[in-house]
């Protein structure tokens, strides 16, 4: 139970410093991220193994 409460207290400040919707935001930013270097990775590839024809 200290583990649970501990961490509801860290989200409570964060939200009264950063707002009610900041873990939102860095959810939303960390899974854009995520996505956009996957993306970059794959046409990565496709531009270092000559497949690229395959998208044109």
């Amino acid at each position: 139970m200290e583990f649970f409460k501990a961490w509801q207290n860290v989200g409570e400040y964060v939200r009264a410093d950063f707002g009610e919707f900041v873990f939102l935001y860095v959810f939303i930013g960390l899974w854009l991220g995520a996505a956009s270097h996957t993306l970059t990775d794959i046409a990565g590839s496709f531009v270092k193994t000559g497949r690229i024809t395959e998208f044109l």
